[in-house]
């Protein structure tokens, strides 16, 4: 079989199926459609972006097999449309995004690969406190890899103390992984699930890229119900193998879900129940969410992936630079809008498909008082283009808050990336899984341009 460096052609030309991406508007052509699009299906696994189920029989001490787990970017010019200029010089920049739904903090390993060797022994997981959902870390280098000639295998760890000041390194955390399922199907210490290989050679331009962890990292505890059951049914289900699961501590975040359908079963939660122990059916009951609009996937196994995307950095004047990147396996297909508030019409749109981010090449100018009387107070809506799911609106300055921006910082010339994750809009996962959400980062952080 070839190596990882084999099957990489050129560093232009691969960069992430799974986290792959960068593509056009489904309504244009030119630009937008610089890099290759890859036909995903939502509610199908992504073959480049799933994470293998870490409780499996499988070794996790090599390389996962690189023709399914493989990150690659390809440029695809089209010759019809003038090119954007190039790219300004700058620094090297690596953005890491926690965008993976079932777990509220992640801590990750880059652990370097040469040839088809992990040395796994050179790194810590990051960031020490882990990295919760929606945040994102600038890094402004790889630690011991040589981005020329050395592969990066990214592991996302969850639950346990790794990372933690004092806890387990990257080496300890995946060597006990590897033979960290007992008989009876228990996990001993945190998850590590792989992610996509980035091939040597990815990262190597000076530019600034965006890797975003998607998807659900752990395999999803519920039993799938028959598509005629009723809600007694669906409860019965979620009880019987997903509850043996839960039993058997073979998923790290189920124990609250278990003991919440355990009450339910039992007739309600005490807030539900009457002085005399009767149940309240007028109160909320625990339901099972949609598995296909929390995590995607076809199946109960884990849909962890990768986005990875090279982020605009070209001067846009006295305006403010907007990109959008779709980074959700929960959703086919997205309208990432921003509206004035009260405005009539958008001042900033972009049509999604999985993988994508619009523009492709450059930036969509928008001046300040197109926003209103606000950066703030801007609008910012997630639709679906086909009315598959409720549009789902949020504040820009919310969203700007939650992903650790200030409005305040933000100056004319400012570039931004909107990047959708979590769940399908619409949905309520319920504890421990996260709804949808638009993230904001910088194409340029501080530190990382010149």
């Amino acid at each position: 079989m070839p190596t990882a460096a084999q099957r990489f052609f050129c560093p232009l030309r691969t960069l992430a199926a799974s986290f792959a991406v960068a593509g056009a508007s489904t309504a244009c052509s030119g630009d937008h459609d610089l890099l290759a699009q890859r036909p995903i299906d939502a509610a199908m696994p992504m073959d480049v972006g799933g994470a293998a189920d870490v409780r499996a029989e499988e070794s996790r001490t090599g390389v996962p097999p690189a023709d399914a787990r493989e990150a690659s970017l390809e440029d695809r010019f089209d010759a019809s449309e003038p090119p954007e200029p190039p790219e300004p010089p700058g620094r090297w920049t690596f953005t890491w995004l926690n965008g993976l739904v079932d777990a509220p903090s992640v801590r990750f390993c880059f652990v370097p690969v040469t040839g088809d060797r992990e040395m796994r022994d050179r790194v810590a997981p990051v960031p020490a406190g882990g990295l919760v959902f929606g945040k994102s870390l600038v890094l402004t280098e790889l630690r011991e890899v040589d981005l020329s000639t050395m592969g990066v295998q990214p592991y996302a760890v969850v639950g346990g103390d790794a990372g933690a000041e004092g806890g387990l390194g990257c080496a300890a955390i995946l060597d006990a992984q590897d033979g960290a399922v007992a008989d009876d199907g228990a996990l001993r210490g945190p998850v590590a699930v792989a992610l996509p290989l980035i091939p040597a050679g990815t990262l190597t331009e000076g530019r600034s890229y965006l890797g975003v962890a998607t998807g659900c990292a752990l395999r999803w505890p519920y039993a799938d119900p028959d598509a005629d059951a009723d809600a007694g049914s669906i409860s019965d289900a979620g009880d019987s193998e997903a509850g043996r699961d839960a039993d058997a501590g073979g998923d790290a975040d189920f124990d609250a879900d278990a003991a919440v359908r355990a009450d339910v079963a039992e007739g309600g939660s005490d807030a539900a129940r009457g002085g005399d122990g009767s149940f309240d059916a007028t109160e909320d009951v625990f339901r099972i969410p949609d598995r296909a609009a929390t995590c995607g996937g076809s199946s109960r196994a884990p849909t962890a992936g990768l986005v990875l995307v090279r982020l605009s950095r070209r001067e846009v004047g006295a305006s403010f630079g907007l990109q959008a990147v779709h980074a959700s396996t929960a959703v086919a297909g997205a309208r990432i809008v921003v509206e004035r508030m009260g405005g009539s019409a958008p001042v900033f749109s972009a049509e999604l498909m999985p993988n994508q981010i619009v523009p492709r090449d450059g930036l969509s100018a928008v001046a300040r008082d197109d926003f209103g009387s606000s950066i703030g107070a801007a609008a910012l809506r997630v639709a679906s283009p086909v009315s598959a799911f409720p549009s789902a609106v949020f504040s820009l300055g919310s969203a700007l808050a939650a992903s650790g921006i200030e409005e305040s910082s933000l100056v004319e010339g400012d570039v931004l990336s909107l990047v959708l994750i979590g769940a399908q809009p619409g949905q309520n996962p319920g504890p421990a899984r996260n709804a949808a959400r638009v993230a904001i980062v910088r194409n340029a952080p501080p530190g990382g341009a010149d």
